[in-house]
């Protein structure tokens, strides 16, 4: 085949993101639909196959559509996948592994799809009873079912597109690259707008944003399993990486920081975004939330806190939610998205968010939470976070204290210390220093 005429393709994403997918799809000049969740059904010529692998930012996959066709049981399973021209479609030799899924179907074992699948290729290409040369590259066949409806597809991507190239290992409790890259585009944040993440890890966030801005091509320093495919021409890769690498542009991006309380951590981020070609653009600092800051009037911090859910403890993190409140309301211009694993930051603040969207962090269910500066329904415009002395700031500076009495208390009897400091602003909005002195305290705001 030589991939000229019109292609079915399919961008798999994350439940929650198809309506981003589908904006980049349509940037890139291709009209997308949701044919269910986590999958956008489009045509294009061999060149949307390189294109859409080079450039979309939140799919997580880009899959070509080999067939279609309806099965009640494995034996019309068997013969719907006989009927694919799978000698047209596969590189000699290639070394075929088949991926299943079966949703709401009677054909209800992954595992026997998977067999049933590798054997009717094996018989459309060497005849029943057959065997063939799999000593090339490989090749991943998608058999999906939903209900009677069987779509067949072979994976153009290989590795998922989350998969930059940037990262040099892997680390708990790490975002997607996908994933920090849709939470950007849902925020629509712009390039002339300063970006801050007060909790940056390896710096994903930032470096997606950065990728963003500068316009470059999130696939631009990998390989593809489709490279060597009969129907996409070499020399297609060659020509849209040259032309997505003319595209970069650097300038007037404003400050992209990430910040973290963890020294290797920013260690990381800062080679991450070396090996992403973002360095210039980016900065990463050993900062704690607590010290969050920015000299700009304005613009958007977005945020991965932890939720103490896969990795650290879910107290620490119940705190810090609580002090997001207090340490943003130093930003007064700014729009924050904060993305969480807990469904009642919002009663935990006592604010509600400006816009909401559930999303998924592996398995996790999560929330970005948007908030906006000027919408709060009791002021014509205003900081999206203020400085109050609401009830939760209260009760987080009350079982603060009460804690460190209590601890101090034990402490000061059995050494005979009568003269220390109590509480040195510990809680942010209540930044204020006690000291006992015997039967005296003195207090210093």
């Amino acid at each position: 085949m030589s991939g000229s005429g019109p292609l079915e393709l399919i961008a798999t994403a994350a439940f929650g993101i198809e309506a981003t997918v589908k904006w980049e799809l349509g940037r890139l000049g291709y009209r997308a639909k949701v044919e269910s969740p986590g999958r956008l059904v489009y045509e294009g010529d061999a060149s949307a196959i390189v294109r859409s692998n080079l450039w979309l930012r939140a799919a997580d996959r880009v899959l070509m559509v080999a067939g279609r066709f309806e099965a009640e049981d494995f034996d019309q399973l068997y013969e719907g996948l006989r009927s694919v021209p799978w000698k047209a479609l596969l590189p000699n030799e290639a070394a075929v592994t088949v991926r299943a899924r079966a949703v709401r179907s009677p054909i209800s074992s992954p595992r026997s799809v998977q067999s049933i699948a590798k054997r009717a290729i094996v018989d459309s290409i060497a005849g029943r009873g057959g065997s063939m040369d799999e000593s090339g590259e490989p090749v991943v066949v998608e058999v999906h079912i939903l209900g009677h409806q069987v779509t067949v597809s072979l994976d153009t991507s290989g590795d998922g597109l989350h998969k930059r190239g940037y990262r040099p290992r892997a680390q708990a409790g790490q975002l997607k690259e996908t994933l920090a890259a849709a939470l950007v585009m849902i925020c629509r944040w712009r390039r002339d707008e300063p970006l801050l993440d007060p909790f940056c890890g390896s710096g994903t966030v930032a470096i997606e944003a950065a990728m963003l801005a500068s316009n470059r091509a999130p696939g631009l320093n990998r390989s593809f399993a489709s490279e060597n495919w009969p129907m996409v021409e070499t020399n297609l890769w060659t020509t849209e990486r040259e032309k997505a690498a003319s595209k970069i542009d650097t300038s007037g991006i404003a400050p992209i920081v990430g910040c973290d309380i963890n020294p290797q951590t920013v260690g990381l981020a800062r080679q991450c975004a070396h090996n992403a070609g973002v360095e210039d653009i980016t900065e990463f600092q050993l900062r704690d939330y607590r010290q969050t800051q920015s000299a700009h009037n304005a613009g958007w911090v977005i945020t991965n806190p932890p939720y103490g859910i896969r990795v650290g403890d879910v107290d620490e993190a119940r705190q810090i939610h609580r002090d997001l409140p207090v340490i943003l309301s130093r930003l007064p211009g700014w729009s924050f998205g904060i993305f969480l694993g807990v469904d009642d930051f919002e009663q935990l603040i006592g604010r509600r968010a400006d816009h909401r969207r559930k999303l998924y962090n592996a398995r996790i269910r999560c929330t970005l939470y948007q908030f906006l500066p000027g919408r709060d329904p009791k002021k014509e415009s205003g900081p999206a976070f203020s400085v109050s002395i609401n009830e939760s700031l209260a009760e987080t500076f009350r079982a603060t204290l009460s804690k460190r009495i209590r601890h101090f208390r034990r402490w000061s009897d059995r050494r005979g210390i009568f003269a220390y400091r109590l509480y040195d602003r510990n809680t942010p909005g209540a930044e204020l220093t006690i000291d006992r002195y015997a039967d005296h305290l003195r207090i210093v705001d």
